[in-house]
């Protein structure tokens, strides 16, 4: 198995630098940007599992840097470091799309820590979409008290798990849309979204009756 691979974004030579040997000597493919539309360029040319994003950016902040990473790229994991205290500087990056942020200063161990159980929940993720039922498979797909009837995939089922209306507990496919209105016009991003749901634990459980 291949390494997974980190981008580490952050202004600081000393700390970039240094983020990047202890990443390296825990065995991760680790590549380096300095500026907010550097970090967009990297991303741009090679997905990376993970990326390592400071708020405080040339060019381009770590606030937009991070929204426009989440837009092009839903289930990117993106740990944020910031030096700030502000709780409201926390909340902005978490609604713009972090999974996780430190506050500097941080210890290496902690920061590294983090980052070993966020890919082993990327890596489980991935498996889960990989095995999961294809759109062509008729079996109806159960978790917990919904079931899911004809072709449908995975997301869809999981986007309707927290309201499945007043028909038993079963829904069509119908149904599942219309609680992700915001992604009916793109099945592909809604399996990614959810993915991202599922690596931070919201939808455990999920499986096929077959």
């Amino acid at each position: 198995m291949s390494p997974a691979s980190i981008l580490v974004v952050e202004d600081d030579d000393d700390l970039r630098q240094t983020l990047t040997r202890r990443l390296s000597e825990a065995g991760y493919e680790v590549a380096m940007a300095a500026t907010g539309p550097d970090a967009l360029a990297a991303v741009a040319e090679s997905v990376p599992d993970l990326v390592v994003l400071d708020v405080m950016l040339p060019g381009l902040d770590g606030i937009e840097v991070c929204r426009r990473l989440r837009a092009d790229h839903p289930l990117l994991y993106i740990l944020m470091l910031t030096a700030r205290a502000d709780e409201l500087d926390r909340v902005v990056g978490l609604e713009v799309g972090a999974d996780d942020y430190v506050t500097k200063p941080f210890s290496l161990q902690e920061v590294v820590a983090r980052i070993r159980s966020a890919l082993r929940r990327v890596r489980t993720v991935r498996e889960q979409m990989a095995a999961a039922p294809s759109a062509d498979d008729e079996a109806p797909i159960v978790a917990g008290g919904l079931t899911v009837d004809g072709s449908i995939s995975l997301a869809n089922m999981a986007v309707a798990l927290g309201s499945t209306g007043g028909n038993g507990g079963k829904a069509d496919y119908s149904h599942v849309t219309n609680h992700a209105t915001n992604y009916t016009t793109n099945l592909k991003a809604m399996d990614e979204c959810v993915a991202r749901e599922m690596a931070k634990g919201v939808c455990p459980g999920l499986e096929t009756n077959g």
